[in-house]
């Protein structure tokens, strides 16, 4: 691999298929709806995690995944799959939204948490959907990623920001459609 080449150029993985929704933030709905002029509901719904009932069992008796921090019930709003697992917007291996892509696709695979009001940030070494976290140098995901460090905490925070806004408004999926709550959440 060229020193040039982003790695995700050449990886044969792809974190954008796979068995897992994509979680978005109602604020990722927006810009993305803005972006593509679709309706939310074209590219997204609200559903369980996983698409598979029995994996979907699992996770929800497991509980370990990230995803709890934002529901409690196995439901997210989340990016709709093609058939084949990848991302609706993934064509060609390409991103066709990537300027406005989930705010959870531009900081992956930095791993973070708040732990008792503070935010610890990490990488999981060995994440079996990026293969360039093998290194396990944050230095080296960073300028993969073309970030500084100062550009990944600020996209970090405006995650959580948005992610504590979610949850104000997730209740709100058992009853309306993404779009309704979408426009509850710009009355404020």
């Amino acid at each position: 691999m060229s020193q040039n080449k982003h790695p995700c150029e050449t990886c044969k993985e792809h974190c954008c298929i796979g068995d897992y929704g994509t979680f978005l933030t109602l604020r990722d709905a927006d810009r993305i709806s803005k972006h593509t002029g679709k309706k939310i509901e074209e590219f997204c719904f609200y559903g369980p995690i996983c698409q598979d009932p029995e994996e979907q069992k699992e996770v929800m008796e497991d509980r370990d995944h990230s995803y709890f921090e934002y529901c409690d019930n196995g439901k997210v709003l989340q990016l709709k799959s093609k058939e084949n697992k990848e991302c609706i917007f993934l064509e060609d291996k390409k991103c066709i939204v990537y300027p406005v892509r989930p705010l959870i696709c531009k900081i992956f695979p930095i791993g973070f948490r708040r732990i008792d009001g503070e935010l610890k940030i990490f990488i999981e070494p060995e994440d079996k959907y990026c293969k360039f976290t093998e290194k396990n140098c944050m230095k080296h995901i960073l300028n993969c990623l073309n970030y500084t460090s100062a550009q990944a905490l600020h996209l970090i925070n405006q995650f959580l920001k948005e992610t504590d806004e979610y949850k104000e408004y997730s209740k709100e999926f058992e009853e309306k459609s993404p779009s309704e709550v979408l426009k509850s959440l710009k009355k404020i």
